[in-house]
């Protein structure tokens, strides 16, 4: 016969269910490209993105605490921000010293004394 849980004894549960559905969704997000083919993988990965820091703000405003819902609305805002940006260009774009093989550009170019 099994004894009911006390406050002594800590219930055990199997996390078994947690990590199965975070592995699906694992696999649906990396699958996301591929059933919205027609947009950049990089702006369905950047929408994925917005939606994970929606969910966080979600845990924020169900804890309750001003603080946490500022600082977690922070976090997603400056996320969302930066995963909107990261979308609507290549890295080569982002750093405009930088050419495509990778070596510093400058806007100067050589001349020579004509005197």
């Amino acid at each position: 016969m099994t004894r009911p849980p006390t406050a002594s004894m800590p219930a055990q549960r199997s996390l078994r269910a947690p990590v199965l559905w975070g592995v699906v969704f694992g696999f649906i997000q990396a699958a996301a490209p591929l059933g919205l083919w027609w947009l950049d993988p990089a702006t369905v990965y950047a929408l994925s993105l917005t939606l994970i820091a929606a969910v966080y703000i979600g845990f924020a405003v169900a804890d309750g605490r001003p603080t946490v819902i500022a600082v977690e609305s922070a976090i997603a805002a400056a996320g969302g921000r930066r995963s909107a940006w990261s979308s609507t260009g290549s890295s080569q774009r982002s750093w405009p010293c930088s050419s495509p093989s990778g070596s510093i550009s400058t806007s100067r170019t050589k001349t020579t004394d004509r005197s």
